[in-house]
């Protein structure tokens, strides 16, 4: 059957994609290779001494992943970071495929005093 004669209607570049499983095998090594990178960042953040952060946020952090944010796959690292309520203080890295590498800081409720 001819890819015309199917509902999908898919151009050839298209069709040449669905039928290349070796996409998400190199997705998942360049997001296994970010993940890496991320853990070891983590493990050097919590080797420095940030004398003026409260204690609960230095020893945690947090990679996370997911498939859909701003229509891409993206890894982030959350580290150092404290989330209780309204009361936030985090380093958020965040690795958006093909958009992005950023880091930024989220200060809320009784962090956001102490921040000048």
């Amino acid at each position: 059957m001819d890819h015309k004669d199917s509902k999908f209607d898919f151009s050839p570049s298209e069709l040449e994609m669905v039928c290349d499983k070796s996409f998400f095998f190199k997705k998942g090594q360049v997001l296994s290779k970010i993940k890496g990178q991320y853990t070891r960042l983590e493990e050097a953040i919590h080797e420095i001494d940030f004398p003026s952060l409260p204690f609960e946020m230095l020893k945690r952090g947090k990679i996370s992943q997911g498939e859909n944010y701003l229509g891409a796959p993206w890894v982030v690292l959350d580290a150092p970071a404290f989330f209780s309520g309204k009361d936030i203080l985090a380093f958020r890295h965040i690795f958006l495929w093909g958009l992005n590498i950023s880091s930024t800081l989220h200060v809320s409720g009784k962090y956001l005093d102490k921040v000048d």
